[in-house]
């Protein structure tokens, strides 16, 4: 179950990162449009809020907070690392 809260908030982060125009230009080429960005953040959100729940299923309304912002300072490590080495890979490739 953490594993899956693992996975749920590294999709937040990376939905969140991807709406901002400049994230997103540098992953996935072009602009952003509106609507796209309001589903990225809606659904980076979700995500976030998916991942409390299930910590919190599997360790409890006391420690499962307390997981999910170790899982979430994890998995944002995990995304600013990605982010990080995708461009030098869109320019290589």
């Amino acid at each position: 179950m953490l594993f899956l809260s693992a996975i749920l908030t590294g999709l937040g982060f990376l939905a969140l990162a991807l709406s901002l125009d400049r994230h997103y230009r540098d992953v996935l080429g072009g602009k952003l449009p509106a609507g796209r960005r309001l589903a990225l953040r809606s659904g980076g959100w979700l995500f976030l809020a998916l991942g409390l729940v299930t910590c919190c299923v599997a360790r409890g309304g006391q420690l499962g907070p307390v997981w999910f912002l170790g899982l979430a300072a994890l998995a944002a490590l995990v995304v600013l690392a990605v982010m990080s080495v995708v461009p030098s890979w869109r320019r290589s490739g």
